[in-house]
């Protein structure tokens, strides 16, 4: 990527469970990645997409960041998502 270039990519949620699924930002690694979640829960049988945008700073060989979900599911309260590159 170039300094400057926004990349996203897209995660899908698809609750599996019998009861209405949240999902939550927690956070990230850096500033520059912006996760967007559509907000109320995701009913039983259907998904929802959480968008990942990051827009480099400087020029670096690789890079890797993540954004940090909670959800409601017993399970899994964490998901941690990752995208990196070179």
């Amino acid at each position: 990527m170039d300094r400057g270039d926004t990349m996203e990519h897209a995660f899908v949620f698809r609750n599996d469970g019998n009861r209405p699924l949240t999902i939550e930002e927690r956070g990230t690694t850096c500033m520059c990645m912006l996760p967007e979640l559509e907000s109320g829960a995701i009913p039983p049988g259907q998904s929802r997409e959480v968008v990942l945008r990051w827009i480099p700073k400087k020029y670096e060989m690789e890079f890797h960041q993540t954004a940090t979900i909670a959800t409601s599911d017993p399970r899994r309260r964490v998901v941690t998502l990752t995208v990196f590159g070179h």
